[in-house]
């Protein structure tokens, strides 16, 4: 099996994710947040990460620190306590955690194979 076959393989399981519920979960609860009633949220959430991040870089000692801190946990908090957010968290959560095992699967497979001076690739004794 040459290169080309391993990407054309790979693009099919990548279709073959896409065609689960979990991937069909994220891409609806991604166009559910997406919604414009939900912009004043993150219009608000952007602008207040963006006030802290600036007023955090001289730490707890800008006088508007508590201000920038307390605008960003309720921008967050209204933001993140929204039906809509939290089934995008959790629908985006669970295709992460199942893509991260499928990436660490195989990359512990590809690893097998990898030959080093000191050790024998055990990929090579293993099938056909």
């Amino acid at each position: 099996m040459d290169r080309t076959q391993l990407i054309d393989l790979t693009y099919e399981a990548v279709d073959e994710i896409k065609n689960q519920d979990m991937y069909h979960s994220y891409i609806t609860a991604k166009k559910a947040i997406d919604k414009p009633e939900l912009k004043p949220l993150f219009d608000a959430f952007i602008e207040a990460k963006n006030y802290f991040d600036e007023v955090s870089k001289y730490g707890k000692f800008h006088p508007d620190y508590k201000q920038a801190t307390l605008k960003l946990m309720e921008a967050k908090t209204a933001l993140y306590s929204t039906k809509e957010y939290m089934a995008y968290q959790k629908a985006n959560e669970t295709l992460n955690l199942y893509l991260r095992d499928i990436a660490f699967k195989i990359t512990q497979m590809l690893s097998e194979c990898l030959v080093t001076s000191d050790k024998k690739a055990s990929c090579h004794t293993k099938g056909h």
